[in-house]
């Protein structure tokens, strides 16, 4: 029997179907909390919903956050091992990639930790440095929910309320301080990323396919 809800539909709307079943990436799941969380705002604000939405808002926000920061790790390792293998970098380097994704598993959910290995790491294969204002947005996501918990639950393990005098927060002023740096960070930072890779990925590809001899 057909599921009715998850299962796939052959007679609904076009207008309500969600297809997937592509190759979904990180940075396509990093997108899609991004585009989530705004278009969260929009509506709370129009339907007067601020105080309700604000939870899944700011949870989709820093999933985002935490998701690209995985996502731009993964793909600084794999331009690390890639610019290695053309002498362009130190092997050691790719040697230390064990510690890496050891630390991406143990760090998991704590976003200072993720900033601070994204950015030693990046800078390893550019003289760039993360823009001051990307920094903080991030760091005062991660002052607001240390642990990926605060948004999602309303008190911890011990049943100590995550907010528990009335605060205010300006919705727009978080779309405004953190949509648009993490969205350099997916779209700026991940672009130059798969750039780089794609280079040396070609340079690797051309010295295979040279001919012995042909200098």
């Amino acid at each position: 029997m057909q599921d009715k809800v998850f299962g796939e539909r052959d007679r609904a709307q076009p207008g309500h179907i969600a297809v997937i079943g592509f190759v979904e990436t990180l940075s396509t799941y990093a997108y899609a909390y991004l585009e989530a969380a705004d278009a969260l705002v929009e509506n709370a604000i129009a339907s007067h919903k601020q105080d309700l939405f604000f939870f899944p808002i700011l949870y989709n926000y820093r999933h985002a956050a935490e998701i690209i920061l995985k996502d731009l790790i993964l793909e600084t390792e794999k331009l690390i091992e890639l610019e290695v293998r053309i002498g362009k970098l130190d092997a050691n380097l790719a040697r230390e990639r064990e510690d890496v994704m050891r630390n991406l598993f143990k760090n998991g959910h704590i976003l200072k930790a993720l900033l601070d290995e994204f950015k030693a790491r990046f800078s390893k294969v550019s003289d760039e440095s993360i823009p001051d204002d990307i920094t903080e947005a991030i760091e005062k996501l991660h002052g607001v929910d240390p642990n990926g918990e605060h948004f999602r639950y309303p008190f911890s393990r011990s049943y100590e309320y995550y907010f528990p005098v009335q605060t205010h927060f300006d919705l727009i002023s978080i779309r405004e301080s953190v949509s648009r740096k993490l969205f350099y960070l997916l779209f700026g930072c991940g672009d130059w990323l798969a750039h780089e890779i794609d280079l040396c990925r070609e340079h690797i590809a051309g010295l295979e396919t040279r001919e012995p001899g042909s200098g």
